[in-house]
């Protein structure tokens, strides 16, 4: 029996984790604009933001690890490490969130 729990919790552990890494990844090249571009380049510049955003996400990771040892220089470091790359996810995403905004308002009649 714990065999059977122990298969379905990773199964679904494995689902929701690729659920939060594709909303993630979404989120964060929302920033890629879809014109002017041909689709080599954009794909190009796609896959560029998504790179940068998976090692911040690791970055992040690793801070948190550091930030909860006991205090030393090591919880100062993680800090450093979690929180500069929480607000550059951050101010990615929000700057690719008001640029949709703004071009869904731009294109109306």
């Amino acid at each position: 029996m714990g065999c059977l729990f122990e298969l379905i919790f990773e199964v679904v552990f494995e689902i929701i984790l690729e659920a939060v890494l594709a909303i993630y990844t979404k989120l964060m090249t929302l920033l890629v604009p879809n014109h002017s571009f041909d689709k080599k380049l954009r794909e190009r510049m796609k896959k560029g933001v998504t790179i940068f955003a998976l090692l911040l996400l690791l970055c992040a990771l690793i801070g948190f690890f550091l930030f909860v040892q006991p205090p030393s220089v090591v919880k100062t470091v993680g800090a450093f490490m979690l929180f500069v790359p929480l607000g550059m996810m951050c101010v990615q995403i929000l700057a690719g969130i008001i640029y949709r905004i703004v071009k869904a308002i731009k294109s109306r009649p």
